[in-house]
């Protein structure tokens, strides 16, 4: 811990830290400490958070549970019972791998970080009329089209792309340069991504319950397979029969001799989990037989008296029951059924956060594409707020109890006691909704990357393009941005073009970027919709135009601490003893505050700018929601209220992350500016 030796003085200490190690090696054995326990307090903090949003109610396996049994019964007619809303154990457990509830929760927290390997892409093949071997098309996951760069030389070429991929990869159009080959510049590109593409499987296995793939050798994917527990579906399918016949049970006392035995029947079907699989094929078989006889004669008999005593609500319930009898009796006689999966590390320590839940996107692509928004909001803050602060501290400290001190402490102190959401609600009202003066919301324009070229109109049979003072120079790049005009040779949106100036109302349009050839033909009168690069001042307007109102909300609050702050110090230093005696010794008064007064009085300052490292990636969801930002914060807000748990452990893995390099930095920062302070 930092110790505060009141001896020393002097600033050799930043000398020292400059030649460092071995001048301190105190100082270095401790922010070595520091930051070898950076990892274990990380993995704390994921572990309490990945618990949290394992056990709290209302997760995303509830949800989708629960709208896949909505759906059911919209869809199941008006009837108050019935099979058909009940959901299947095969359905529940497709959507338990879906969500990640498959597993323990320790496994599950290892797959996420990286240190187990996760299973995907699975798919079932089934063995039907006892067949040993089986055929089927597997699809391969998206992959870009340089992984076919078999001989790693940076190029792609046709001869490199297998024969049942080229209906997928349209070479001519990625090779853009026309050379034959598809180099790493023209594969970086989205369309580059190598879709929907499947390969053929042939699988063979023995009564034994071993299965493999007989042409591995053909495939691109290193697929695994399995087979199946013949118990397994089984099992689950009993599991689901015992809590239907509870309900019935709960209905009517009558039906406890049933719940007995069809518990009897699951305790058998999970001890049959530790058979072999040959053995457990039989009494899976066995236990099918029995079922089959559970229903139609235990339950049929319960029917008849239940209908006999009229108890509705019991019969309803059994019906859902034996429902579940007969889905146990099916998985019971399922073919022999392999499983085809790949098997990859794709955690935290891989640099994969996962893949929403709501959104189906990679959680670090919805970082990164918020990050920025954030970022410009927390450095424009915190520069803001210290380049003001700081000097107007000072003047309050050095006119205290004056006109300007009390006036400027009402102004931060109201400033400090209106919450920024309610500022940016008065402000969208007043200032945007009903002045006009700015924007209502977003961070920035339609037309921040491309401005429309005003009172374009164009006339048919004519190459001419009527925009009065339009400003474009010859060569200038044009595009549109939705609906193009009727033109000869046809106009695509978002292609580019160029102008070749006619003079300053009218140009002409060429697909040419050197002017040479015909222009654009007009086949169709009316306006049209063009749209020209925007100047960097233009884009710098559009920017501070969108975030003036949700800055100063972001800025009312922070004033006021780093000011007073900064003036109680600076006044706390004014009355020291060493002032006194510098003062004393004949040196200016404006001399001694600013060489030793200020300077001591920016110590509590500089060491909370470690701190300030989290404003970069933090957000009020509140103040992004007046505004429609889609920033950091708003997104972290939806996805706790989604129940997103892979967006919500991303979020708290890079907050924690900055937390924890923000103390160290503040530590270090200490060193530098405080003399006085020594590492233990």
């Amino acid at each position: 811990m930092p110790r505060v030796m009141s001896m020393r003085f002097g600033w050799q200490s930043l000398a020292s830290l400059a030649i460092w190690p071995p001048a301190n090696l105190a100082m270095r054995d401790y922010f070595i400490r520091r930051f070898l326990l950076l990892m274990p307090t990380l993995l704390v903090i994921t572990i309490i958070v990945f618990c949290i949003t394992r056990i709290a109610p209302g997760g995303p396996l509830e949800q989708a549970m629960m709208e896949m049994r909505q759906a059911s019964q919209e869809g199941g007619g008006g009837g108050t019972t019935g099979a058909g809303k009940a959901i299947s154990k095969e359905d529940q457990d497709k959507m338990k791998e879906l969500y990640g509830f498959d597993k323990p929760g320790w496994q599950a927290y290892l797959i996420w970080l990286g240190v187990l390997p996760r299973d995907r892409y699975k798919e079932e093949f089934e063995f039907t009329d006892d067949n040993r071997t089986v055929a089927g098309e597997k699809r391969i996951p998206t992959f870009p089209v340089m992984e076919l760069d078999w001989n790693s030389d940076g190029f792609v070429s046709t001869g490199e792309i297998p024969r049942f991929m080229r209906g997928r990869v349209n070479f001519a159009r990625l090779d853009t340069d026309g050379n034959g080959f598809i180099d790493e510049m023209e594969g970086d590109r989205v369309e580059s991504m190598v879709q929907q593409v499947r390969e053929t499987l042939q699988l063979s296995r023995d009564e034994n319950g071993q299965v493999e793939i007989d042409n591995r050798d053909e495939l691109f994917v290193d697929w695994r397979v399995r087979m199946k527990h013949p118990m397994e579906s089984l099992a689950g399918e009993l599991e689901e029969t015992v809590k239907k016949l509870e309900l019935v049970v709960a209905k009517d006392a009558a039906a406890q001799p049933l719940i007995d035995q069809g518990r009897a029947l699951h305790a058998r079907a999970k001890k049959g989990l530790d058979l072999s699989w040959a053995e457990a094929a039989v009494e899976a078989g066995k236990l099918a037989d029995a079922l089959d006889k559970f229903g139609d004669k235990e339950i049929t008999v319960l029917f008849e008296e239940l209908r006999d005593r009229n108890a509705t609500q019991a019969v309803g319930q059994l019906e859902q029951a034996q429902a579940a009898v007969l889905k146990a009796s099916v998985a019971g006689r399922a073919p022999p059924t392999a499983v085809v999966y790949q098997r990859e590390y794709a955690g935290v320590l891989q640099g994969d956060l996962g893949e929403s839940f709501k959104n189906k996107e990679p959680v670090w692509n919805m970082i990164k594409n918020r990050l920025p928004v954030s970022t410009f909001f927390g450095l424009t803050t915190f520069l803001v707020t210290y380049l003001v602060c700081i000097p107007l501290g000072i003047a309050k400290a050095m006119k205290h109890n004056g006109p300007f001190d009390n006036v400027s402490s009402v102004a931060i102190f109201m400033g400090y006691s209106i919450p920024g959401y309610v500022l940016g609600a008065l402000l969208v009202v007043f200032l945007a909704s009903r002045a006009g003066w700015f924007p209502t919301g977003g961070f920035v324009s339609e037309d921040f990357d491309g401005m429309p070229i005003r009172n374009l109109t164009v006339q048919a049979a004519t190459d001419e393009w009527n925009a009065p003072a339009h400003g474009l120079e010859d060569g200038a790049s044009v595009w549109f941005k939705r609906e193009a005009p009727a033109a000869n040779p046809p106009l695509l949106t978002e292609a580019e073009y160029f102008v070749k100036r006619i003079d300053t109302d009218r140009f002409t349009l060429h697909t040419d970027p050197l002017l040479e050839g015909a222009p654009v033909d007009l086949v169709r009168d009316g306006p049209a919709i063009l749209r020209r690069p925007t100047t960097f001042w233009e884009k710098a307007k559009d920017l501070v135009h969108h975030v003036f109102l949700p800055l100063c909300c972001y800025l009312i609050t922070s004033f006021a601490f780093v000011t007073m702050l900064m003036k109680n110090h600076l006044m706390d230093n004014l009355s020291a003893d060493y002032m006194r005696t510098a003062i004393a010794k004949g040196v200016p008064f404006g001399q001694a505050v600013r060489r030793h007064a200020l300077r001591n009085s920016l110590i509590p300052i500089a060491t909370n700018l470690g701190h300030q490292v989290i404003l970069f990636v933090a957000g009020s969801f509140l103040i992004e929601t007046i505004f429609d930002i889609n920033g950091f914060g708003l997104m972290g807000f939806k996805a706790i209220e989604n129940r997103d748990i892979p967006v919500v452990m991303g979020v708290f893995l890079l907050s924690a992350t900055l937390i924890l390099i923000g103390n160290i930095l503040s530590d270090i920062l200490v060193a530098l500016v405080d003399p006085r302070v020594r590492f233990e």
